[in-house]
């Protein structure tokens, strides 16, 4: 659902409550002012629900592309430094003593 459609809906749902309303000579009964509450709830949630829906497949896209990344990153900075011969890297063991790679 597009983020501005709840908003458009709800907007639509409250004029047409109002007319409603004002058609009755503003005495809705029991199960009418019910019936326009439950609808402008159910409008509410669905609203709440896919706007969490779209922040989970959000975050999981950010993620995803985080990770993509990252692993770019790693391959080209690995292949730049296995080129490069005047840089090695140095290991430190346990023992403190130093290997080459």
């Amino acid at each position: 659902m597009p983020s501005g459609t709840p908003q458009v809906l709800q907007n639509w749902w409250l004029s047409v409550w109002a007319h409603q309303t004002q058609a009755a000579g503003d005495h809705l009964t029991a199960s009418g002012l019910h019936f326009y509450l439950g609808m402008y709830s159910l409008i509410g949630m669905a609203a709440l629900s896919s706007q969490a829906i779209r922040g989970v497949f959000l975050l999981f896209g950010m993620l995803n592309a985080s990770r993509v990344l990252h692993a770019d990153l790693v391959s080209n900075v690995s292949a730049l430094l296995g080129h490069c011969h005047c840089y090695s890297l140095s290991v430190t063991t346990p023992r403190r003593s130093v290997t080459s790679s």
